[in-house]
């Protein structure tokens, strides 16, 4: 957990790149084409994620090889929700309003892949 002082806090979950490699065959590009076993490891991540929202509510959430500070939920645009990647409340849906489809986890949480 990372607690900054003038801004968010953050909880990071990180795999090692070494320690999957043990278990699965690695195009280190990190697309999920080239690595169909991502779309397993991101179901993980998304019940974990729908876990702590329901425990304590968060304004954005990333999934994805080095995101951590990548983005801020007041500093989100409809582009970067259309990138993918990106766990957010419906009140930001609301106030971005993209075009692409996103699934709504159970605490009602929308993942854009």
């Amino acid at each position: 957990m990372v607690r900054e002082e003038q801004g968010s806090d953050w909880l990071d979950f990180c795999i090692p790149s070494g320690m999957l490699a043990m278990i699965f065959s690695i195009d280190y590009h990190w697309f999920h084409e080239t690595n169909p076993w991502l779309q397993e490891i991101d179901q993980i991540l998304l019940r974990m994620a729908d876990a702590v929202y329901n425990a304590a509510p968060f304004d954005l959430a990333l999934i994805g090889a080095d995101v951590s500070g990548w983005l801020r939920a007041d500093e989100a645009r409809t582009t970067d929700l259309e990138r993918g990647g990106i766990l957010v409340p419906s009140i930001l849906v609301e106030r971005l309003k993209p075009s692409g489809a996103s699934t709504i986890l159970s605490t009602g949480v929308h993942w854009f892949p």
